[in-house]
């Protein structure tokens, strides 16, 4: 496939089979659902003076801790380590608060950290779909979110982020308004218009992106100020809905030393184009760097690419990247010609294992 325009429902019905598509463009619609579970959901923490906030999480469950270290890392008054791995980092004692993520609920790297958290007297939240860690939740009294269920775990952003920044901000460790949540979700919602299968390139950036991206390897540059996670995000959903290499750095570490490494191997080099991630925000000298390192590499790889953020309050510009990085991938997928939904080489690792994700 080369052209993402004009695509036919019946090429849909093989090339997207469990509807990649809807589950992306369900965001905003899981935005809104997960917060009216969050109203109706009781947290009963009294004591919020805690010292740090441990997310534990995997993959799609873990990048929403990573978005609430980046959005909150200037209105929460404690530390966010995100934990992806087993069990909890040794200094976690019973003044820290342990949120376990798993999508499924049997992800086994995050009952591990639920089950030294309780060994350990953490107060502890769950957020979940179902599986052990709501039994658990259930069992031992803690306090637990349940969200919708039968999504791929990178499908359900909408859900784990909002659901987690819900939960955060009703605590009181998380000084929002509900209004900034209600742009955010307005923006996915006049984005999903835009980047839909009907509305054909240049007017739709997601395909031109996507169009720019085939048979490149994709570089995802954004500063560490609050856009990290999003980067981070654009790599994952290459890999797992393009099933394409892609890996991201950040401002201003990568100016000292990756920027020597696009010196050699230029056949890699020349295959590599750069997404620039950019938010208006951003540290006035990374902001620089970036604008110096794009004039360096122009001659270096294959092409750098500016990517800004819309949306007037933060949550809304962060997430107006997110879908971006969603939508590219997905149409990237398309012109794959692989299906976007399977990730046959995480469920044969995790079979190997006997995990679950």
């Amino acid at each position: 496939m080369t052209d993402l325009n004009g695509i036919e429902p019946a090429f849909l019905k093989t090339a997207d089979p469990s509807d990649m598509y809807g589950v992306i463009c369900s965001m905003p619609r899981q935005a809104r659902e997960v917060l009216e579970i969050v109203d109706k959901t009781e947290m009963p923490l009294t004591d919020n003076a805690c010292r740090s906030l441990i997310i534990c999480g995997m993959g799609g469950s873990a990048i929403a801790g990573d978005l609430i270290s980046a959005y909150g890392q200037d209105m929460m008054a404690m530390p966010v380590w995100v934990q992806r791995n087993y069990g909890l980092p040794g200094w976690a004692g019973p003044n820290d608060l342990a949120v376990i993520s798993s999508y499924s609920g049997d992800t086994e790297e995050s009952l591990s950290a639920y089950h030294q958290a309780q060994e350990n007297g953490l107060r502890i939240l769950g957020i979940t779909s179902g599986g052990k860690l709501k039994s658990l939740c259930q069992q031992n009294n803690n306090p637990c979110l349940i969200i919708p269920g039968g999504l791929p775990p990178r499908g359900a952003l909408g859900y784990s982020f909002f659901g987690l920044w819900g939960m955060l901000t009703k605590l009181g460790l998380i000084k929002a308004s509900r209004s900034e949540a209600a742009e955010a979700v307005e923006l996915l919602e006049t984005l999903a218009a835009e980047f839909a299968l009907e509305n054909p390139a240049p007017k739709n950036q997601a395909k031109e992106l996507a169009q720019k991206l085939q048979n490149h390897l994709p570089v995802i540059y954004s500063s560490v100020d609050s856009l990290w996670p999003v980067a981070r995000r654009w790599t994952n959903q290459i890999n797992e809905n393009s099933k394409m290499l892609s890996y991201c750095a950040f401002f201003p570490e990568l100016c000292h030393n990756e920027i020597v490494g696009w010196q050699e191997l230029p056949r890699i080099r020349q295959s590599a184009k750069i997404v620039m991630l950019s938010d208006r925000e951003d540290h006035g000298s990374n902001e620089l760097r970036a604008g110096i390192i794009s004039e360096l590499l122009k001659t270096e790889a294959a092409e750098v690419i500016k990517v800004e953020t819309r949306g007037q309050l933060l949550l809304a510009r962060m997430f107006s990247a997110i879908f971006l990085g969603d939508m590219a991938s997905y149409y990237l997928a398309l012109l794959n010609q692989t299906d976007p939904t399977p990730v046959e080489r995480i469920k044969f690792l995790k079979s190997k294992l006997g995990g679950g994700k």
